[in-house]
């Protein structure tokens, strides 16, 4: 087995990993309340601004110059 000990991969892991926890925990909790139906406007709603921004963060992208252009 392979030790790995790059400082880039384990922090990747670690904020990945804590957001998608948090998310799981949080997610039923509060939308729970409100009801199935508000809860799918809600998730549908957030899935149309995180498209929106894919999008735009695709548009600065192509639109840039240099040939190696990425987010950094």
């Amino acid at each position: 087995m392979k030790t790995f000990y790059s400082k880039t991969v384990g922090s990747i892991l670690l904020v990945g990993g804590t957001s998608i926890g948090a998310g799981m925990l949080a997610l039923p909790m509060t939308t729970g309340l409100a009801g199935f139906n508000y809860s799918l406007v809600l998730l549908f709603l957030a899935f149309a601004f995180m498209l929106l921004s894919l999008f735009y963060l695709l548009e600065a992208t192509l639109m840039s110059e240099r040939v190696d252009a990425n987010l950094i």
